[in-house]
């Protein structure tokens, strides 16, 4: 057997051979110990991997956290985050026991950061703190994301190494592999022949198998760049979605606290979950101060001790009492102050949330408003029925809604039996419709209507005043109410008739005095002026002159002939303006040349008395629209009066200026003055005020006279006067303006 294998297989050949399988063996093993380093280098790429996927988990389940302040919610993430740690350490513990260290230290700091946020979460961290530490977070994370991406290119490159290693080896064991065939094609034995093909058939399996790896490795590779494309998307999602929840939390809080109700949401235990700003103003308490405590201490007793008792009875029977509708109850602030408010409460419930929300509207300034305006009406009604006018007021549709007692008395009616009656019923008969008539005229324009009636009340006769207004609804044009206030006048229009026709007999007795006094004045002027003409004969008759004492006699006749003539014309201008027979030229007329013209007529009778006259108009021309010779005869009168009312050496100024639409003329002098009593009796025909016995001469017409013409003009007259110190009368006649140029031309031509 021996030798026929000698023969078969020759010793170097032999040699050879055993030197290739060799060969083939050991390619064969740096195969498997490469298949076994690709495996473990996926490992490590899936631990990198998944390191990645668990930090923005942790990432998400804080955020999540930041957001939803519910405890149960708080539970279940704080959960999900202490699972991820544990998965976190044992992947770290994986790659370093494939000497990946590179990751160690951030994943130990992200570690350390959670459980710091898990251990100040217990002690109510505040949202600044806890800002600050997620932050820290992120911003290790951002690091940790480098770190894995060379991580896994580490990894990719020794993937590739790999593979060109694959391929050496391939081809040193092809080669091996087609000599030994030959070799035992050629040398070894027949038996063996079907060994050596089924190890070949075994090897090019394995070499299948080897190429499948190869591929699926490069597959991995690709799917492995798509992942990391994905996450680097994800993670930019949900750093957009994280922000746009953050604005929608600041908008949603935004509404809540813009709110002008006080919006509260307790839990199914009865405890303040949310409180928002207008809350915080009606009760006193900061969001802070009440968040987590029963909602009993905003109620006084015994409301407040009965309210859990309520909402457990309602948890258990789900009978609701207040729970979608509205009523109003009591509120208890910080200040232990109670106050009236108006309660809605509504049940809110979803997948993973069920509490109540409470929207409350303080009614304490209504309640004051309310309680003024019923202080108000008790006033008005006390202050009505003190009242002797008879007040009633009606809707629009003509009920009575109230009347005082006044009204009660004087128709005989009793306040509780009219009121809800319709006004109609008390009015006497054929008058419902003026009446209705007269109430559809009344208008935001014209509110008031005023009327005054006689009527038969009880079998009387009297005169009503009433003054109905229509009373609106505020901003509005609708009518709601109407007021009538009444009044009885009957004496009053009984001594107006009584008046009337005692004026009526006045007026045909003045009538006739005027009359008279006319035709008198004429009768005894005709022989005056024979007595004033004979006697000037006698005074100028040189043929016959008369004596002394004749003269003396005659010149007495004359003076007193003349004043006699003076008082007649006065008394008949007079009683021509009281019978109306005065004729008056109205027309325009600068009022500086009637001063110039009187103060010529008395200028001699200023001199004997020593008295200065000054004239002081403020512009050239002042123009009137009267009549010329009767203002010169009111100027004569005032000037005149001026003059013989004033002391030796006085003076007297004469003022003439624009006022409106009239020319002030002011006759100003130093003269005796006159009291108080005097100014009120001045104007009354017949009073000298006094002076009837001294030597100044006067009749007592002149200032009535003066003031009648004025009056007949359409001016006005007055007098001012200070007792010892002087008077000054004034005159007021209408102004004529000359701007219009046929006015100009006209007086040019005058």
């Amino acid at each position: 057997m021996e030798i026929s294998q000698k023969r078969i297989i020759p010793k170097p050949v032999n040699s050879v051979f055993y030197l290739l399988v060799v060969i083939v063996f050991f390619s064969q093993s740096i195969l498997v110990y490469e298949f076994y380093n690709s495996k473990t280098e996926d490992i490590v790429i899936n631990a990198v991997g998944r390191q990645r996927m668990l930090s923005q988990r942790i990432a998400k389940n804080l955020l999540l956290i930041q957001q939803q302040n519910t405890e149960h919610k708080s539970t279940i993430q704080w959960e999900s985050i202490t699972l991820d740690l544990a998965y976190l350490k044992q992947t770290q513990h994986k790659l370093e026991q494939n000497h990946i260290v590179e990751s160690k230290s951030l994943t130990t700091q992200l570690i350390n950061v959670v459980l710091q946020i898990k251990k100040n979460s217990k002690d109510k961290l505040d949202p600044t703190s806890w800002n600050s530490l997620f932050n820290k977070y992120l911003e290790l994370e951002q690091l940790f994301i480098p770190v894995i991406d060379k991580i896994v290119l580490s990894q990719q490159k020794k993937i590739l190494h790999a593979v060109q290693s694959y391929k050496s080896v391939l081809w040193v064991n092809l080669i091996g592999t087609t000599l030994c065939f030959f070799m035992g094609i050629f040398f070894i034995v027949f038996p063996t022949i079907k060994k050596v093909k089924g190890s070949l058939k075994l090897l090019t399996d394995s070499n299948k198998k080897q190429l499948e790896l190869i591929d699926e490795l490069k597959k991995k590779n690709e799917d492995l760049g798509a992942i990391t494309a994905i996450s680097k998307k994800n993670e930019q999602a949900m750093n957009q979605q994280a922000l746009l929840i953050l604005q929608q939390k600041r908008f949603t809080d935004a509404i809540f606290n813009s709110s002008h109700e006080a919006i509260i949401s307790i839990t199914t235990k009865g405890l303040i979950h949310l409180f928002n700003s207008y809350a915080e103003q009606v009760f006193g308490y900061t969001a802070a101060e009440v968040s987590g405590n029963n909602v009993n201490i905003l109620m006084p007793s015994p409301f407040q001790e009965s309210h859990d008792g309520f909402l457990n009875n309602y948890t258990k029977t789900g009978t609701k009492k207040i729970i979608g509708l509205g009523r109003e109850v009591k509120g208890k602030r910080k200040d232990g102050s109670i106050f009236p408010l108006f309660l809605r409460v509504v049940e809110i419930k979803t997948d993973t949330e069920h509490e109540f929300v409470g929207f409350i509207k303080d009614l304490s300034e209504i309640r004051s408003v309310e309680k003024q305006v019923r202080e108000s009406d008790r006033r008005y009604k006390s202050v009505v029925e003190d009242q002797t006018d008879l007040i009633c007021r009606y809707t629009s549709d003509f009920i009575i809604t109230f009347v005082n007692q006044a009204y009660c008395q004087h128709f005989g009616v009793q306040q509780d039996k009219v009121i809800g009656t319709s006004i109609l019923n008390l009015l006497p008969e054929n008058v419902d419709t003026w009446f209705i008539d007269s109430h559809a005229q009344l208008s935001v324009d014209n509110p008031i209507n005023i009327h005054e009636d006689k009527t038969i009340n009880k079998g009387k006769t009297e005169w009503q005043h009433w003054s109905t207004r229509a009373i609106f609804a505020e901003g509005s044009k609708d009518i709601i109410e109407y007021q009538g206030v009444g009044s009885i006048i009957t004496s009053r229009k009984c001594a107006e008739e009584s008046a009337i026709i005692a004026k009526e007999t006045a007026d045909k007795a003045n009538l006739a005095k005027s009359q008279f006094l006319s035709s008198m004045s004429h009768e005894l002027r005709t022989p005056l002026n024979s007595i004033i003409g004979f006697s000037q004969f006698l005074e100028l008759d040189s043929d016959d002159p008369l004596s002394e004492s004749q003269l003396d006699s005659v010149i007495q006749i004359n003076q007193s002939g003349n004043h006699l003539l003076k008082l007649i014309n006065e008394i008949l201008d007079l009683s021509s303006i009281e019978s109306g027979k005065v004729n008056l030229i109205i027309e325009p007329f600068d009022i500086k040349s009637i001063c110039n013209e009187v103060f010529a007529i008395v200028k001699t009778l200023a001199e004997k008395k020593q008295i200065t006259i000054t004239i002081d108009c403020k512009n050239n021309y002042h123009w009137v629209n009267a009549d010329f010779l009767r203002t010169k005869q009111v100027f004569l009168n005032l000037l005149s009066n001026a003059i013989k009312y004033n002391k030796e050496k006085g003076l007297i100024n004469i003022e003439v200026m624009q006022q409106d639409q009239f020319v002030l003329i002011n006759f100003i002098d130093t003269g005796v003055g006159i009291n108080d009593e005097g100014l009120s009796e001045l104007f009354k025909p017949f009073n000298r005020l006094g002076y009837e016995s001294s030597a100044i001469e006067g009749t007592g017409i002149g200032l009535s006279l003066t003031k009648r013409l004025v009056e007949k003009m359409a001016g006005e007259i007055g007098v001012s006067s200070q007792l010892g110190e002087g008077s000054t009368f004034w005159v007021k006649l209408p102004y004529y303006s000359i701007d219009n140029d046929d006015n100009k031309l006209s007086l040019d031509r005058q």
